[in-house]
């Protein structure tokens, strides 16, 4: 990850890394460059912004990508006993513009999960809707719908193109839905 601080001029390289593995002890931990997947910019505020990670859910910036902090919450915690179980995968995340600490965020093979307090807690929503086999959730991209604050649109890969009308709380899909010919 690189940025830049004078409009695209000069770019220098974050310092941004992650832990590679949650089951060791913090003491032990190695850092590592993240994969990204997908960014999202807060839709009020040109500082925030956050990226969804391969294995680390999500990671938020407010200060235009300079520091990071884990939206890990209570998605991503370690159990004792059963390694990997904090990992889950972020496909993509979108902030909602009619409530900014409000994201959603869709993960691997698991489906959507949402936010209403900034990270600190994710629900699964969206199962009534989504594939029966949540194995097959291998790729989806979010959006908010340009100038409908609340409207949030989810594209499953193979699947369907969901929409929310209330912030992500509710998903069902689109009718009609778009045809490939």
């Amino acid at each position: 990850l690189f940025i830049s601080q004078d409009n695209g001029a000069n770019f220098a390289r974050s310092n941004f890394t992650v832990p590679e593995n949650l089951d060791v002890d913090e003491a032990d931990y190695v850092y590592v460059l993240p994969v990204i997947n997908a960014f999202s910019f807060h839709p009020t505020d040109s500082d925030r912004l956050a990226v969804a990670l391969n294995f680390h859910g999500a990671y938020e910036s407010r200060d235009g990508g300079v520091t990071w902090q884990n939206l890990y919450g209570d998605l991503n915690v370690p159990v004792p006993d059963q390694n990997g179980a904090w990992v889950h995968s972020g496909l993509d995340l979108v902030y909602d513009e009619a409530s900014p600490g409000t994201m959603v965020m869709a993960v691997l093979q698991e489906g959507l999960y949402r936010t209403t307090n900034e990270g600190s807690n994710w629900v699964l929503v969206g199962e009534s809707v989504q594939p029966s086999n949540p194995a097959s959730i291998l790729r989806v991209d979010l959006a908010s719908l340009p100038g409908s604050p609340g409207t949030l649109l989810a594209l499953e890969d193979d699947y369907a193109l969901l929409q929310s009308t209330d912030s992500g709380a509710t998903w069902a899909p689109l009718d009609p839905q778009p045809q490939i010919s």
